[in-house]
């Protein structure tokens, strides 16, 4: 039985929130059948970063996001948002609307939560969305310990900004890492 040349391998990524990606890539010499459909075209970038298509520049994007949670700068991290943009934690089942009240979460983030950094593992790009994987470290207040937690975001854009940030990860993990109770902040 012959094997399709025009599928060498699959890849398949898919984060939180139901985004998946699914590319085909072919080996140099095949010719695609009349009915393919072109797929997104990606690069990965010497940090492992993929990026997809290039309506967006997603590189920047997160670069100066990441950057704006590890250096303090709640300015730079609100100018990355639409006028209406959301940033949305679902650990803590907490969202900020607007530019004011975004950077105003990057200013009480690092008031509360000591030490805290933001380390990009990866990204990708499909359409308007970006997903990222990273982790999330820092002190908690009356915390014993550090904790380290990954987490994925979710950025939906609008043009060059993002419209929204939805971040997901462990809370239970990361309580229990600082060595916090579970139900802290009220056992506090």
């Amino acid at each position: 039985m012959r094997k399709n040349p025009i599928i060498a391998a699959l890849t398949v990524s898919i984060a939180t929130a139901g985004v998946a990606t699914f590319a085909a890539v072919a080996p140099a010499n095949a010719q695609a059948p009349a009915s393919s459909t072109t797929a997104s075209v990606s690069t990965v970038s010497s940090a492992g970063h993929v990026h997809w298509g290039s309506q967006h520049n997603s590189r920047a994007i997160v670069s100066q996001w990441e950057t704006a949670w590890n250096e303090k700068q709640p300015a730079e991290m609100a100018a990355l948002f639409t006028r209406d943009g959301v940033y949305i934690d679902h650990a803590f089942g907490a969202a900020w609307h607007g530019r004011t009240e975004i950077g105003n979460w990057v200013t009480k983030t690092h008031a509360s939560i000591k030490n805290t950094k933001v380390k990009v593992h990866s990204s990708f790009r499909s359409g308007n969305r970006i997903a990222i994987e990273w982790t999330f470290s820092g002190v908690m207040p009356g915390a014993t310990k550090p904790f380290a937690v990954p987490a994925t975001t979710i950025m939906k854009l609008r043009g060059e900004r993002i419209a929204s940030n939805s971040d997901y990860y462990n809370l239970a993990d990361l309580l229990k890492q600082s060595g916090l109770p579970a139900d802290w902040p009220a056992a506090s």
